[in-house]
């Protein structure tokens, strides 16, 4: 899980650090609000880059991520540090780049109890270490240090471990300790919701996936006023495969609802529900505007009903958070952003304490609320009249 990010540079992010700690616990259940413009969604996005560096397919390089994602407003170098814990042990990554290739990165991983380099780079000086790397480091450096300006560390590894590059020059998994293996499919789990990445409406897929739709569908009914019953219906499309269709049952006017034909707001519900459920069962879930096309008592109410069972972590953002803001259980696991800088509002709990959380963010307290000035207000009227 992600402890915390420092991030410089990054988009509209100048210079900011995300603790997704409280006291020495992890938050499960991270909520990022603000105003429109705030820079929420950005935070997200730094995250979303670690999957970019391991996807093979989009292959992107170091001057492509730095156009993508640099601060405009300013030509330093993109700093990115990820803390994070690795089946309870402790590693962190460092990233460092311009557009002419990478400054400094660093991977830092625990190994025998112990957190070691597992590499670093700082000044094209390439640094591999032999606990992690055993007795090849030549052959690794062969490989690494020609594309430096091209690619990251991370990427050149991922591909040796793919077997699509010099596949029969080094044997990456007898290599490699298993903890950077594990590493790599921790940010592969790493779930991004406006990626949508699968049809939860309909589709084919594997056969073990028939449970995890009937339990999709069971909890979806309980939050659904207008559907009294959601199912799936399921045939076998192969030996390996199912085919599968959601449907609706409204009793009252006894029909059945093909859910392809809902609401954006319905089936949005379904795919919350669903990245909840793999928040569940230890992953890490990114979701981008909550609250899109969801009431937000009902969302209040979905939150609360998984706000106990989330085994891995949630971070998420929202614009219209009022209702979120009065859940009890979020209190210490609120954040608002505020151009780019991130406040945890537990900070103000001796304010909040005594008083409605609600209440002193509407207020302004915190920060991260629309302002607006009366006097180009005024002036806008004038010209439209």
């Amino acid at each position: 899980m992600i402890t915390s990010i420092h991030i410089k540079n990054f988009l509209s992010v100048e210079d900011t650090i995300f603790d997704l700690t409280k006291l020495t616990e992890i938050n499960h259940f991270s909520l990022l609000c603000g105003e429109n413009g705030a820079g929420k969604s950005n935070i997200l996005k730094s995250i979303s880059l670690l999957k970019e560096l391991i996807d093979y397919d989009k292959n992107m390089t170091v001057s492509e991520i730095y156009n993508k994602y640099k601060n405009k407003m300013c030509n330093g170098p993109i700093y990115l540090e990820y803390d994070f814990l690795l089946n309870n042990k402790k590693g962190s990554y460092l990233l460092v780049l311009s557009e002419q290739g990478v400054i400094e990165e660093q991977l830092r991983l625990t190994l025998n109890k112990n957190i070691c380099s597992c590499y670093r780079i700082h000044n094209s000086e390439v640094v591999l270490s032999t606990k992690f790397f055993n007795n090849n480091i030549n052959k690794y450096k062969e490989i690494i240090c020609p594309n430096l300006n091209q690619y990251t560390v991370l990427s050149s590894l991922v591909k040796i471990t793919n077997c699509q590059f010099l596949s029969a020059f080094i044997k990456a998994k007898e290599d490699l300790p298993l903890t950077f293996f594990c590493f790599i499919d921790w940010i592969n789990n790493i779930l991004i919701s406006d990626t949508f990445n699968i049809n939860l409406l309909k589709g084919v897929a594997n056969k073990e996936y028939k449970d995890k739709l009937t339990t999709l569908a069971k909890i979806c009914s309980q939050f659904l006023s207008n559907i009294d019953d959601l199912y799936y219906s399921v045939y076998q499309y192969d030996k390996k495969h199912i085919e599968y269709k959601l449907y609706g049952k409204n009793n009252s006017y006894k029909a059945t609802i093909d859910f392809e034909k809902e609401s954006e707001g319905i089936k949005q519900i379904v795919y919350l529900i669903y990245y909840l459920l793999e928040a569940a069962k230890n992953k890490i879930v990114i979701i981008d505007n909550i609250d899109t096309n969801i009431h937000p008592i009902l969302l209040k109410y979905i939150i609360e009903f998984f706000y106990n069972k989330i085994e891995g972590q949630v971070i998420y953002t929202s614009s219209n958070s009022i209702a979120l803001l009065d859940i009890k259980e979020l209190k210490n696991m609120i954040y608002v952003v505020d151009h780019g800088d991130i406040k945890n509002i537990n900070s103000f709990r001796r304010i909040f304490d005594k008083n409605n959380l609600l209440s002193l963010y509407c207020k302004g307290t915190f920060g991260g609320i629309p302002t607006i000035d009366q006097d180009k207000l005024s002036e806008a009227i004038k010209n439209v009249n």
